[in-house]
């Protein structure tokens, strides 16, 4: 670790002493507030310019290796602003002194910024050419004025051209219409790429291609190459488990949020596969969604869903927002009806004394019916282009109610002994509330701060009855449980740039959990449980990055001390005391050459046990199953070392983890001599994973076809019926869409996905696939879309299990029927959505509770 270290020092030094050229990033930034900072930056030059005279000329571009003066030319741009270079002295004018300038924006029709758009101010009396200008690359112009009213002209290849009368300064956003031509019977036509490769992350652009127009974020999600469905309805990326999700850099809470997004605000999607020292310890994947910006204005959606399988699920909301000047205020409300027929036959068999022992549930049947209203609410506040702060809430009460009807049958030795028909009846009110403040600011050129303070209340009131009855005999059982966590978070992260290519980013964190529940059960079998649980983290981090012409090097190290303490208080022998510290290095290095990409990175990381898993709590299914909590879980530390490379349309990534101290389901008898199950997670020895991916996505006309394929081996072994035993299978999956882009509106997809799953941890799964075909078509200018669906038509998506361990060989399907038919209605007013800019300090809470 001393060496990587010292390497990197030496590495940052190197390049600190051979910058000599500006390399910057300029977002939306006063040409005044540019200019100061690189006199501040630079020895070599004094700029001289009146602060005033350039206040309104704002820029948006980036400065790669460029000397002061050609770096101020680009800044310009095509601006109506002269640049003069003498010796040591740079002196920075605008000719025209006049102090009124029109200002606005122009946009294209997807409301993307239009760079290079022609505006001309005329004399509205004989259209005398009075002055004009360029829009940047945000699509930002000022053009000095002396006239009260004019004729503003805009134009741009392809586009129609605008003719306005202004006599104000703002001109506001002007968005530009198509203008389709043919030149001698040929079409030309550009795209944005779908996929580029940034270090060991992809991103994927939405805006400005055909993605933008899918109906809703999920559908949107499971284009990135590598994210997978689950079979119930899930997503996952392929080879590193859940992911987490940042909406504009801000932690998401629960997936309301991404649901709640449409595909036309959404600018691009990246999934970081090796995440950094800057994010939890247990983050293994990240999606980050950035979103296009916001229009002035009022923003409204309204989306109805209907889904029917066996039943009907219904699903209303409604979003309003409000960005005005530096005011950005939202609101969200919500009402989910859902409804679901779902099956969970299952097989156990275990060998006691000798004997044989089987349980069967083939004939079991449940339901689900959940009532869950959502809202949201946000605001925040821009004093200025370096100082942001905000306030949200969120919140949801979920009344979930599960009848279930089941056969069980239990044999000895091949022998029935007994058949019990059991009825169950799951009742559970769940309560959810955050709350979150933030504050960012830029104190001068180099430094940047983030600060996000978090509180989180969650509670659970579960009661279940269970009816077993055999032999015309019924036996009543009462299972009731309580719990209430509390959640206490702050982080605070700092950015500064030590030089033109090298950066520095540290930051700390405080997270403080508390909570307390009880179990009761009018069974003896279950004994009761009245708990409290307490957890202090404290987390520090850094991270260095330095870019060396094709090259970019990054490193970073995360420390985290976590104190946890679990007290019984009906049995005090199962008090519990924890306290981690650890450490967290990572290193990436990338390399960029004509259009090829190459990144290594390496991190480590940590999966902490749920408060569930942890808690004493305990589920009865029967006289003979239950399912209980291990409170001496210990976390398990994960190593990764992935390689990816990208070239045009083609993306790849091969990857190694080795999981220490695993965490996985187990399955054991009460004692040595019971026939009574009980499962639960337990802490195995190790295990490995290696994997690979590739995906390949071109356009041919109409017809955008993609294919993701990746491969998989796991590495692990325990013992089954007391003799060694592997659980090293392979497995594979394919995802194949493609998307057909009709005349007038119409939108096409096909999308079949095949896994063979192989293994996961200790269960051996079975193959599973999809089939999904839609159709969609959009109207009154985008405004409103209109999707039909019809999702896994031949009922594919089944979750088979086969687990074999210690004495108990282990058999289930899972059967969520995510079959369905589905219609959707979306309608929306200024389609920019308005979100909110925070970002959440209790990112790994939360998704613990």
């Amino acid at each position: 670790m001393k060496i990587i270290i010292s390497m990197l020092v030496c590495c940052f030094v190197f390049a600190g002493v051979q910058a000599q050229k500006i390399t910057r990033d300029y977002n939306n930034v006063s040409l005044s507030e540019a200019l100061r900072q690189l006199n501040e930056q630079t020895e070599e030059y004094t700029i001289s310019f009146l602060y005033n005279e350039l206040e309104d000329f704002r820029i948006t571009t980036s400065v790669h290796r460029k000397t002061i003066p050609d770096a101020i030319r680009q800044m310009i741009g095509f601006y109506p602003i002269r640049m003069t270079v003498d010796d040591k002295e740079i002196i920075v004018e605008c000719p025209q002194k006049t102090a009124l300038r029109y200002k606005g924006t122009v946009i294209d029709e997807q409301g993307l910024p239009l760079a290079y758009a022609n505006i001309a101010i005329l004399n509205p009396v004989d259209s005398t050419l009075l002055g004009g200008g360029v829009s940047n690359e945000s699509g930002y112009f000022a053009i000095p004025y002396e006239q009260d009213k004019v004729l503003a002209r805009i134009s741009y290849v392809g586009y129609k051209t605008i003719y306005k009368i202004c006599n104000r300064p703002e001109v506001g956003t002007i968005r530009m219409e198509i203008d389709n031509y043919t030149l001698n019977n040929v079409t030309v036509k550009g795209e944005r790429p779908l996929y580029q490769t940034k270090g060991s992350s992809i991103v994927m652009n939405v805006a400005g291609t055909i993605l933008e127009r899918l109906h809703n974020a999920n559908e949107l999600l499971l284009q990135v190459p590598g994210v997978v469905a689950a079979p119930d309805g899930s997503l996952t990326v392929f080879g590193h488990g859940t992911p987490i999700y940042y909406i504009n850099n801000r932690k998401v809470q629960n997936m309301q949020e991404i649901t709640h997004l449409s595909p036309k605000n959404i600018l691009n999607i990246e999934l970081v596969r090796n995440p950094g020292a800057q994010y939890d310890a247990e983050v293994t994947a990240i999606i980050k969604i950035t979103t296009r910006t916001k229009e002035e204005g009022w923003t409204l959606r309204v989306k109805a869903d209907e889904k029917l399988n066996d039943v009907l699920t219904s699903d209303e909301s409604v979003d309003v927002g409000l960005k005005q000047g530096g005011l950005n205020v939202s609101a969200h409300l919500e009402y989910e009806d859902f409804h679901r027929h779902y099956s969970q036959p299952q097989i156990k068999e275990l060998v006691v004394d000798g004997d044989i022992y089987r349980y069967d549930k083939t004939q079991d049947h449940s339901k689900s019916h959940q009532k869950a209203p959502s809202w949201s609410a946000s605001v925040d506040y821009e004093f200025n282009e370096r100082h942001i702060a905000g306030a949200s809430y969120d919140g949801y009460h979920n009344t979930w109610l599960s009848p279930g009807d089941a056969l069980h049958v239990y044999s000895k030795n091949g022998l029935e002994f007994q058949r019990t028909h059991i009825l169950s009846d799951y009742h559970n009110d769940m309560d959810y509330a955050h709350v979150n403040t933030f504050y960012n600011a830029e104190w001068m050129q180099r430094l940047r701060t983030a600060l996000n303070l978090d509180y989180v209340s969650n509670s659970s009131d579960y009661r279940q009855l269970t009816d077993e009855i055999t032999n015309a005999a019924t036996v009543s059982t009462l299972n009731k449980s309580k719990s209430r966590f509390h959640v206490y978070a702050g982080r605070l992260t700092f950015d500064y740039t030590l030089a033109e290519n090298i950066s520095l980013s540290w930051g700390a964190e405080y997270n403080r959990v508390t909570g307390n529940g009880t179990a009761d059960c009018d069974n003896a079998v279950v004994p009761p449980s009245d708990y409290q649980q307490w957890e202090n983290k404290v987390a520090t981090f850094l991270e260095a990055k330095a870019t060396f012409r094709n090259w970019t090097l990054s490193g970073g190290i995360r420390y985290e001390d976590v104190n946890s303490d679990y007290s019984g208080r009906l049995a005090s022998d199962a008090n519990i005391h924890r306290h981690y510290r650890n450490l967290f290095p990572s290193v990436e290095i990338s390399h960029r050459h004509k259009g090829w990409s190459n990144a290594l990175s390496f991190s480590s990381r940590a999966n902490r046990p749920s408060f569930r898993q942890l808690s004493n709590y305990t589920y009865y299914d029967s006289e003979f199953v239950y399912q209980h909590g291990n409170p001496s879980l210990q976390p398990m530390t994960l190593y990764t070392v992935e390689w990816n490379t990208g070239y045009k349309f083609i993306n790849a990534s091969l990857s190694y983890t080795y999981k220490d101290n695993l965490i996985a389901p187990d399955i054991y008898t009460e004692d040595e001599h019971s026939p009574i199950l009980v499962s639960s997670f337990s802490n195995f020895d190790h295990a490995s994973l290696l994997s690979a991916h590739i995906s390949l996505q071109h356009n041919f006309g109409w017809w955008r076809p993609s294919i993701t394929m990746a491969v998989q081996h796991q590495f692990f072994d325990y013992e089954y019926m007391n003799e060694p035993y592997s659980y090293g299978k392979t497995g594979f999956y394919v995802a194949a869409n493609q998307y057909f882009d009709l005349p007038r509106g119409w939108l096409a997809n096909i999308y079949y996905y095949y896994n063979s799953v192989g293994v996961q941890n200790n269960t051996q799964l079975k193959p599973f696939q999809m089939l999904n075909l839609s159709i969609q078509k959009s109207f009154l200018q985008d405004r409103l879309s209109v999707k039909l669906a019809a999702q896994d038509i031949f009922h594919k998506m089944k979750f088979e299990q086969d687990m074999r361990i210690r004495n108990v060989h282990f058999w289930q399907i899972e059967n969520h029927k995510y079959w369905n038919f589905s219609l959707s209605v979306v309608y929306r007013l200024n389609q920019l959505k308005t979100k909110y800019r925070g970002k959440s300090a209790a990112s790994e809470q939360i998704n613990r509770l």
